[in-house]
Parts: structure tokens; C-alpha cells; sequence
């Protein structure tokens, strides 16, 4: 008898991304095997080597490629699975039976058979009977539903553990819909969303019962600490893609109110990047200068966290989950300015280790909470600063979370 875990997700560790991931496979022990199925990796993206950095008993297994002959084989699938049909009506219970939707699900469904089908005959080679298998999705959509299909078909019937972050949980984040989400949620044996809102979410609108619920976050690595004391300029800096969710317009138009010195660095690009820069230029000020430094790789905007001058960090978007970059942030001592969506508000205390704006809140809001920060004297500065770091220590220290996330699996 064995015991071996099947992860799914979407690129790790073929393509970059899913960084946490990465980080929180380092302490799964405890398996004969684990089989790693990056659904989406795409071999025409850049790769990263992980050959060294993940361990020995680890197998990545590659899906292959959903060829126009394998979509209408499994459209033809799908068109005779009685879930899909079941989606159908709850569609049309919730008013939501629209030509989009029903696309979306019948697309959504016949791509995750095809991935089940190549995971199943896995399965069939390297599973006996008698061995001991969880199933872990990273994420509780695509990822999730393979893996009910695949647990289905099992005849050990194996554990299912589903993680959820932003977009795979809020239905709002996702053109208001999420295909299957009610066959995901029966077929999971634990659902891990990474905040207490996610939780709260799939309790109300689902109604899922919270014993079916774990809290498990995420978290990030300790780089050490890096608290300024603040200088002449104030210096703000923020770490996203540059998208209408960031709302980074309104950011500029806040920072077009300074009657003080400020620089303000952003990491990464987007579909808004000229859009936003050309905006920035057009700002006449005296007060304010800007840096966009474009897409940076992660190593690199941790480096500037730990060895340069930054007095804030800030993020105004409009929906999160839980923000990598403020926790990476926080663990720096830097105080925070966000929005109170999403789990930011579990992790950003309101004058304590920074301010947390409403979630509609407009440029003047954002301002008057910049200004807030910089006017504050050294002293209380530096206690913000530290309980930034504090929090971190709590909440969202990668080796903590990881190990109890990895000793829950272990004791399934």
C-alpha cells in the first residue's frame, strides 16, 4: 500500500507563476509519490528550471495538447454527462440561462473531461486498489472539477482538498459566473479558501456548511526586515499588473493632489500601461515624480523591498483576494495603504500597520491616507513600520502556514 498525492493546477512548475505553490510544495513530506498536473503549462511560454528545487519523488506529468479532434470528442462528452444538464437548470433557476453562460459551461466541462481523461489512465498505471491518494486542486475551478471527474472515477474513492484565492471563489471576479461550482463544492471533502471573506462567500452564497470549510492562507518568505526611516520625499510603491481592477488612474489623480514631495515606483505592466503612464506625464506638478518599471520578475521586486527606500506600500484596487504583494510588503515592516476588499482588511489594520480605505472610496480618500502616513512623526512611524512586520510574523509567514497546511494533508 501507498501513499501518493495528485496536485492540479494551471502552469507550476512548467511556466512561471503560482508562486506559493512552488514555496509550499518544499515541505510536503510524508508520499511515496507526488504527481504535479500543470493543466494549462504551455511549451511555447518561457520555463524556469525546477528540476533543482523540488524534490526528488516529485513527477511532473504533462497533459498534452487539446487538438480540435480532442475538443469535439470531448464536446461529445460532455453532451451526454447528466451534470452538465443539471448545470443547465440551476442556469436557468438563477436567470442566468444566457447563450454565454451555456457556452461557457458546456466549454468549461468538455475541457476539464479531456483532462481527466489523460489524468485517469495516469491513474490506471501508477494506482493500485489498496493505496492511499489525495487529490489536491489549487484552484476551485478548472482544477477543482478534474479532480471531482477523477475522484469519481476512483474506485478507493480518494480525499479531496480544494484551495481557493480571488477569481475562482467571487463569481463577480469571473463575468459573474463560474461553471460547476455546485458539483465542485459536493465532491470536495475540505474546502481551503485563503481568507476568512472567501470563507464567508461560499458560506452565503452557497450555503456550504462551515464544517466543510478550512481557513488556510497563504503566505510568503522572510527576506528580513527593511524599516526606513522617512526622508525628504516620500516614497510609495506599489507591485500589480497594470488593469482596471488596480484602478492605478485613480492613484495618479490622488497623487496630482500632493503639496508635498513624493515618488511613486510601480512593478509590472498590463493592458494599462499606456493608458496609465501617458497619464502620469500629463501631470504638471512639482511634487510628484514617477517610475513604472514594467514587468519585473518577482526575485527582483523583492530585492528592491529589501535594499531600497520605500516608505509605503500601497493598493487601491477594487477586488483581491489576499495580496501577495502586501504580505511581501509587510514582511519587509513597510506600512500599508489598501482597500478594504476582498481579505485585505484581515492582514491591514486600520492605524495600526497602515490605513484601510473603503472599498469605493475616490482620489481624495486616497490622498488624505497618504498625507495621514507621511505626517506622522518618527516615532509612530517606526511602531506602524514594526507592527507591519508583527502582523506578518501572525499571519502570513510562509513556513507557518505551509507546515499546517502540509500536516492537514498528511492526516487525511
Amino acid at each position: 500500500m501507498g501513499r501518493f498525492l495528485y496536485i492540479f493546477n494551471a502552469f507550476y512548475p512548467v511556466n512561471p507563476g503560482e508562486t506559493f505553490l512552488a514555496n509550499e510544495i518544499e515541505y510536503f513530506r510524508g508520499f511515496d509519490k507526488i504527481f504535479i498536473f500543470p493543466l494549462f503549462a504551455d511549451d511555447g511560454k518561457k520555463k524556469f528550471d525546477y528540476k533543482s528545487s523540488i524534490q526528488k519523488n516529485i513527477e511532473i506529468v504533462r497533459i498534452g495538447e487539446y487538438s480540435n479532434k480532442n475538443k469535439i470528442e470531448s464536446i461529445l462528452k460532455a453532451g451526454v454527462q447528466r451534470e452538465l444538464y443539471r448545470e443547465y437548470l440551476a442556469l436557468i433557476k438563477s436567470q442566468r440561462a444566457n447563450w454565454h453562460n451555456i457556452k461557457k459551461a458546456t466549454k468549461f466541462v468538455a475541457h476539464c473531461i479531456f483532462f481527466a481523461d489523460v489524468i485517469c489512465k495516469h491513474v490506471e498505471k501508477n494506482i493500485k486498489s489498496d493505496d492511499d491518494v489525495i487529490l489536491y486542486s489549487y484552484w476551485m475551478n478548472h482544477d477543482a472539477y478534474v479532480a471531482s471527474i477523477v475522484k469519481n472515477r476512483m474506485n478507493n474513492k480518494p480525499f479531496m482538498l480544494t484551495r481557493g484565492h480571488r477569481v475562482d471563489i467571487y463569481e463577480y471576479a469571473d463575468e459573474n459566473y463560474i461553471p460547476m461550482r455546485n458539483a465542485i463544492i459536493d465532491k470536495s471533502d475540505l474546502l481551503c479558501p485563503i481568507s476568512d471573506d472567501g470563507k464567508k462567500y461560499l458560506m452565503d452564497s452557497y450555503n456550504v456548511s462551515e464544517k466543510k470549510i478550512l481557513v488556510q492562507r497563504l503566505g510568503t518568505v522572510d527576506h528580513g526586515t527593511n524599516i526606513s526611516v522617512k526622508g525628504n520625499v516620500f516614497q510609495i510603491v506599489s507591485c500589480s499588473w497594470m488593469r482596471k481592477v488596480k484602478r492605478l488612474d485613480m492613484l495618479i489623480d490622488a497623487l496630482s493632489m500632493a503639496d508635498f514631495p513624493i515618488e511613486w515606483t510601480h512593478y509590472g505592466d498590463g493592458e494599462e500601461f499606456e493608458y496609465i503612464t501617458k497619464k502620469a506625464n500629463d501631470i504638471k506638478s512639482d511634487y510628484v515624480n514617477f517610475r513604472f518599471m514594467g514587468s519585473t520578475p518577482n526575485e527582483k521586486v523583492l530585492e528592491a523591498l529589501k535594499t531600497q527606500h520605500f516608505d509605503a506600500f500601497i493598493n487601491v484596487s477594487s477586488s483581491e483576494g489576499i495580496p501577495v504583494s502586501i504580505m511581501e510588503a509587510m514582511s519587509f515592516g513597510k506600512p500599508i495603504i489598501a482597500t478594504d476588499v476582498g481579505g485585505s482588511r484581515e492582514i491591514v489594520y486600520n492605524g495600526v500597520n497602515g490605513y484601510l480605505l473603503r472599498a469605493d472610496c475616490d482620489a481624495v480618500d486616497v490622498f488624505e491616507a497618504i498625507k495621514k502616513l507621511y505626517s506622522l512623526d518618527a516615532g509612530n512611524y517606526e511602531h506602524m513600520s514594526q507592527e507591519s512586520r508583527t502582523i506578518w510574523e501572525r499571519l502570513c509567514c510562509g513556513e507557518n502556514n505551509y507546515k499546517t497546511f502540509c500536516n492537514i494533508l498528511m492526516d487525511k
